[in-house]
């Protein structure tokens, strides 16, 4: 059997045969336009033929420019998308706004079209989900996804249209910001708990807290001594504080918690931005004093915490 690779010759009207690396310098143009129309069929063919077989083809980046391109042409003229290309659309905005997923492929999608969020131009976001669908998306390479990316940062002025801008409002693209929050997320668990209900408790113990929204709590103050007070801060010291645990190191913790982790808004933006390593949703507190616990705390999805606390028959304090 041979391991040769198919080839594709064209054979021009003077009787020679090239293949297109050759270049088309003795070709006429009436060969060109007709060797141009004779391609576009074959492969109008070869498409039909690999739905039929449902066969996955990797779109490259050529391919999905010019599909974009040909949507556009489409949106500026008709000022609407395709019937058929709504649903891709909703698809895209569901990718951006859902908890993070877990299916490699799907993943793919959902990164990629956070990105294309993140440059934040709606009108874009909405003519890129009318182009690409999901196959075509997760079955990119890598390289011809961050090529297309680039290709759109450079090309923006390429795609203004005000039905694109209409379009986008329509559908209400949802805002980069909303969904990405990096400046919140990446606070540390210190930071988080000095606004945390258990960090009020115990400023109320300290006599440092609030009752009722507002005044210090002179109740909590004069219930606790002096020296209780400078007990609980001693013991209280942080000595160390841990964080962006190894992405590998979570599965251990069970299938149950690390998809929980895996939902979480802070991963799927660490996901979103590249940081691909490590997970800051594992973090702890190591106090100075070692008769104080370590306080370990884990970022979850909403959903998947809720059901977690359920199977957990953790009771509301």
């Amino acid at each position: 059997m041979s391991t040769t690779p198919p080839t594709l010759l064209f054979k021009a009207t003077s009787g020679g045969t090239f293949s297109y690396p050759d270049g088309y310098d003795n070709v006429s143009n009436q060969d060109l336009v007709d060797l141009y129309r004779l391609t576009q069929k074959a492969l109008l063919s070869l498409e039909t033929e690999i739905d039929k077989r449902s066969i996955t083809v990797g779109i490259g980046v050529e391919k999905a420019i010019r599909r974009v391109k040909e949507i556009y042409k489409e949106v500026r003229i008709t000022k609407r998308i395709p019937d058929r290309a709504e649903r891709l659309v909703h698809n895209a905005i569901s990718a951006v706004t859902d908890p993070v997923f877990t299916e490699p492929g799907a993943r793919r999608y959902q990164i990629f079209f956070t990105d294309i969020l993140s440059l934040k131009n709606h009108g874009i976001f909405v003519l890129c989900a009318a182009s690409l669908g999901k196959e075509k998306v997760r079955n990119m390479k890598k390289e011809d996804r961050m090529e297309f990316l680039d290709y759109l940062g450079n090309n923006f002025s390429t795609f203004n249209s005000s039905a694109l801008d209409d379009l986008a409002t329509k559908f209400d693209i949802p805002k980069h910001d909303k969904y990405s929050e990096p400046n919140q997320r990446k606070r540390r668990l210190s930071q988080v708990l000095e606004t945390s209900p258990r960090k009020e408790q115990q400023n109320v113990l300290q006599g440092k807290g609030t009752i009722e929204g507002g005044g210090d709590s002179e109740v909590a103050a004069a219930s606790t001594s002096m020296e209780t007070e400078q007990m609980l801060r001693r013991q209280r010291q942080i000595e160390y504080s841990y964080s962006n645990a190894p992405v590998k190191s979570i599965s251990p913790l069970g299938e149950k918690l690390t998809d929980a982790i895996r939902s979480s808004k802070q991963w799927q933006w660490e996901r979103a931005v590249g940081q691909n390593e490590v997970t800051g949703c594992i973090t702890a507190l190591a106090p100075k004093d070692r008769n104080i616990d370590i306080s370990l705390n884990m970022l979850v999805g909403f959903e998947m915490g809720n059901k977690l606390i359920e199977e957990l028959r953790l009771i509301p304090i």
